[in-house]
């Protein structure tokens, strides 16, 4: 029952991850919302529960998880969804407009994932849901950095699933 969930969203001040959090809000979830500006969508509900964090900085966003996992015992799901996108020919890009791009919309999920991970199989249940693109499944012309994380977000998510289904570790699927 949602109504019982306490669910991390990243990137829930707007977009799909603004969506989903006002859906989980409206269905009696409590939602941590993670987001670099609360001031696009701050709802004043006792169900919300805000964090500032940069996911383009490591430091920052490994402080706001362990302090998270600390205050909130009870978290049972992550919907792993920050990110933006760049679009344009590869050659536009300089190597630290890379490596930016691809450490917000690829690695820090996985650093994400690296530290909820270990509290969900603490406490024998929860979900991890990643949010993707058609782009993980077809690259597209002005899209290499954007396909390249999602492609990458998609088999890191399909590898997780198979590290944590086993017998010690029973999945369910929809």
């Amino acid at each position: 029952m949602i109504k019982e969930r306490k669910v991390l969203v990243t990137g829930s001040s707007d977009g799909i991850g603004r969506s989903i959090t006002l859906s989980l809000l409206k269905s009696g979830a409590k939602v941590i919302g993670l987001a670099r500006d609360h001031s696009k969508f701050n709802p004043e509900m006792k169900n919300y529960i805000k964090y500032k964090t940069d996911f383009s900085n490591e430091e920052i966003l490994l402080n706001t998880i362990a302090k998270i996992i600390k205050e909130h015992k009870d978290l049972d799901c992550l919907v792993s969804n920050a990110g933006f996108g760049k679009f344009g020919t590869l050659e536009t890009f300089s190597s630290k407009e890379i490596n930016d791009f691809i450490f917000t919309n690829l690695t820090s999920h996985m650093i994400l994932t690296n530290k909820i991970l270990p509290h969900l199989k603490k406490i024998k249940k929860g979900n991890i849901i990643f949010i993707g693109s058609e782009s993980a499944l077809k690259g597209g012309k002005n899209g290499s950095l954007y396909s390249a994380a999602k492609f990458g977000l998609r088999g890191f998510s399909q590898s997780i699933r198979e590290e944590s289904c086993s017998k010690k570790y029973s999945c369910k699927f929809n």
